[in-house]
């Protein structure tokens, strides 16, 4: 847990989790970077060479599964941000109805 006096000292840098997590988070990312490079290159579809079909590039699927576990990574660490509430635009419906 994070406390003010651990702050103060510089002892809480506020990112936790076990050496193992923050390994994954900078293997993560460093595999993004390569497959976006690919991607960037390559493009995000190849032609198959024996049937001529259109097929997503390797690179583009391993580059969704990666930003997939990098977003379970962060939350494990307690970095991902929360979605915002939804704005408070006026009355409900029900208040409305109801008169």
């Amino acid at each position: 847990m994070v406390t003010e006096d651990r702050v103060a000292r510089g002892t809480d840098s506020g990112v936790h989790g076990t050496p193992r997590v923050v390994v994954a988070r900078g293997h993560d990312c460093a595999d993004i970077g390569q497959a976006w490079e690919v991607v960037k290159a390559e493009g995000a579809y190849i032609t198959n060479k024996k049937t001529g079909a259109v097929q997503v590039h390797p690179a583009s699927k391993t580059l969704n599964e990666l930003r997939r576990d990098y977003i379970k990574v962060l939350t494990a660490l307690g970095t991902r941000a929360t979605p915002a509430p939804p704005p408070d635009s006026g009355p409900s419906l029900d208040d409305i109805l109801d008169g």
